[in-house]
């Protein structure tokens, strides 16, 4: 469930404001005091964890609204399959609603008693079950759900209004219709809000609700859910393995509070133990390593689960985190979040950050900007920021600028880059002492390149140091937009270059869009010369080329050409139908009208008898090359990877590789540096 669109009325300095197109990023950039808070504080508001004040009207104003639209899935409605509440057992929970839903199902001619007593036969199936076996019930509910929360083509509109002089505001749906607040917390997905105060008091105390406790929750609780150990008995000692283990044969009817208590804590200390550690590694690492971090949980059936947080050193002991500075409180916040990023296999809570650079080193600022992309993969995240290197990983889309109009109230709107970039000041620190930049998509080319360069070019360690390798993850976002801008200010006007992979699509289609994309936000780039800056490689990825046959055989981690196509051939066979979707869909770009030899054929026929040539009737001497066009490259080199063996790293198997390679194997990315000025000047070896 996540929020696409946002409408706030009369909420401080908001007089109207709607933002809509919201991806699973939404940035807000603005000076200070135009309105950011507001914007996410009124969220919070929405999900009420924050209590509305007199002054949260705005001016003269007796009533607030906030109205969000959310996209919601059936895989998110399907958590809802055991709940009290709404359950597959109690949906629809009426007769009235029964009546209207039944029409044009398999429950046509029943009444609701006799509905009731056949879905009380699914008492005790799974999810799965139902689905598999019983789907009529499966849909009826799915239908009910729908229904009752108003929700049409996977979207539900919900409106919360709250009127000067009331204690609580109320919500409805978009018919109007009244939405209680404990159904809307059954349907909300869990919002973790950080603040830009960087107040530790209730995380250091674990009192609930704190956004610690709400991150270990969404970590540790999922894990202890599918535990199907019994519990132990009576002990103090709630790490007691011989009690632990003694009374796991304990009936769990015969289980007392007590006992519930007890293993609660036994479980929650074990599942955070790894939480803890990752999060002690990192927070040395960004720190000092004479600190480190612990989590200790509590557990009390009556309040419900805490974690309290305690930063510990061999000099000061055990103090609370709210003793240190906020720099190392923002750098516990950047530990936590890296942790959550990597151990966390819920995707439904929605994060939403104040600043999240807040005293943070700008390297540090760098990696917070990499968590929340790597979060945003996975999580909706919802942030404000004055840093420009918090942008480097996001595309324009997801940015809204921020600002006051004339009558001093907040409006939103999208900008250009320019814009953006002027507000918040682009920070060339990273191009500082560069001689070139080469744009890559990930960190894996750049690491390739790297050993290529130093392999085939006259340069040492502190030459490639003034190669700047930018990591532009498709050369689609912020950061490699500005860097051209930049460059095109700078001596490395001429001295870049973009090198990218085909990915399956046509490369010139590829070219031509990524020189449209590079224009449409940099207006004085010759196009031209930004052609003869860019390498579409003509394979799917970097990695097809550290797949030559003779060069794996010299490495001896191949032992002949009949092991090399059988791997191929093998991995064709399992995968067969994601690789012809890949290659009927570059097909249908390449036949478009314009490019059919016949335009009487169809383009559905072409593509048939093309593929059973492709397949059926191609040689050995043909089928590398068509492997290393069609097939998704890190598909392709994994497939090798885990058929040779070879008991390399991939870091390893990369550099060996290189060494024992000819100029030919990597002609297509070398005849392109060689090209440039700047490499032609750096002179060649091991050619």
């Amino acid at each position: 469930m996540k929020i696409m669109k946002i409408e706030i009325k009369n909420f401080r300095s908001i007089k109207e404001v709607s933002i809509d197109e919201i991806s699973n990023i939404l940035i807000l950039v603005g000076k200070n005091n135009s309105g950011k808070s507001a914007i996410l504080n009124a969220i919070d508001v929405f999900w009420g964890n924050r209590k509305i004040k007199e002054d949260d009207f705005h001016k003269n104003e007796n009533k607030i609204e906030i109205k969000i639209q959310f996209l919601i899935d059936d895989t998110y409605l399907e958590k809802l399959y055991n709940d009290s509440s709404f359950g597959i057992l109690k949906i629809p929970s009426n007769r009235n609603d029964f009546e209207i839903l039944k029409a044009n199902t398999e429950f046509e001619s029943y009444d609701f008693n006799e509905f009731r007593q056949l879905r009380n036969g699914l008492r005790g199936k799974s999810l799965e079950e139902i689905k598999c076996n019983h789907k009529e019930f499966y849909d009826f509910w799915m239908k009910a759900l729908k229904y009752k929360w108003k929700i049409e083509d996977g979207t539900v509109e919900i409106k919360y209004e709250h009127e000067k002089g009331q204690d609580n505001g109320k919500y409805t749906l978009s018919n109007e219709v009244e939405l209680k607040s404990k159904t809307l917390k059954t349907l909300l997905p869990e919002l973790i809000y950080i603040d830009d105060e960087r107040n530790f008091k209730d995380e250091e105390e674990g009192k609930k609700s704190t956004w610690t406790e709400k991150i270990i929750k969404n970590i540790a609780i999922p894990k202890i859910r599918k535990s199907t150990e019994k519990i132990c008995k009576e002990c103090e000692d709630r790490r007691c393995e011989e009690c632990y283990n003694n009374l796991k044969n304990k009936k769990a009817e015969s289980l007392s509070v007590y006992d519930l208590e007890k293993i609660l804590k036994y479980k929650m200390e074990e599942e955070i133990n790894e939480i803890s550690e990752r999060i002690a590694e990192f927070f040395k690492n960004y720190y000092s390593s004479d600190y480190s971090v612990k989590l200790k949980p509590e557990v009390d059936i009556e309040k419900a689960f805490s974690t309290e947080t305690k930063i510990f050193s061999q000099y000061l002991g055990e103090k609370p985190l709210s003793n240190f500075g906020a720099g190392v409180r923002s750098i516990y916040i950047l530990s936590l979040l890296k942790a959550y990023s990597e151990l966390s296999k819920n995707e439904d809570a929605i994060f939403i950050l104040e600043e999240p650079e807040i005293y943070l080193h700008p390297e540090l600022q760098k990696e917070m900007g990499s968590i929340l992309f790597k979060l945003s993969q996975s999580h909706q995240i919802l942030f404000s920021t004055h840093s420009p290197l918090l942008l480097r990983n996001f595309s324009m889309e997801n940015i809204r600028k921020v600002y006051l109009n004339n009558n001093y109230e907040t409006e939103v709107k999208k900008e250009t880059l320019d814009n953006i970039l002027g507000d918040l000041g682009y920070s060339t620190v990273d191009l500082i002492n560069k001689e070139f930049v080469i744009i890559v998509e990930g960190k894996d080319d750049t690491r390739r390149l790297k050993e290529i360069i130093k392999h085939y070019y006259n340069v040492d360690n502190d030459k490639l140091e003034k190669i700047y390798f930018l990591e532009a993850k498709g050369c689609g976002n912020i950061e490699a937009y500005a860097t051209v801008k930049f460059m095109g200010m700078t001596h490395l006007k001429d001295n870049f270059v973009i090198i990218r992979d085909s990915d399956t699509v046509p490369c010139n289609k590829l070219k031509e869009r990524l020189i449209n994309k590079y224009k449409s936000n940099i207006d004085d780039i010759d196009e031209a010369t930004l052609s003869d800056k860019i390498l579409i490689l003509p394979y799917s990825a970097m990695e097809c080329y550290f797949l030559d046959k003779n060069v794996m055989k010299k490495m001896d981690v191949l032992n002949s050409d009949e092991e090399y196509y059988g791997i191929i051939r093998n991995h064709i066979e399992n995968y067969r139908e994601k690789i012809i979707k890949d290659w009927k869909k570059y097909m249908e770009k390449e036949l478009n009208p314009k490019n059919r030899p016949n335009k009487s054929v169809e383009i559905d026929e072409i593509i048939e008898e093309r593929k059973l040539k492709m397949f059926s009737e191609i040689s050995d001497e043909k089928l590398e090359d068509l492997a290393k066009k069609w097939i998704r490259g890190h598909d392709l080199y994994d497939a090798f990877m885990r058929e040779l063996n070879h008991g390399l790293s991939e870091e390893e198997y990369d550099k060996r590789y290189i060494q024992n390679s000819t100029p030919e194997v990597f002609k297509d990315i070398l005849d392109f540096l060689d090209k440039q000025e700047y490499f032609k000047n750096l002179g060649f070896k091991n050619r």
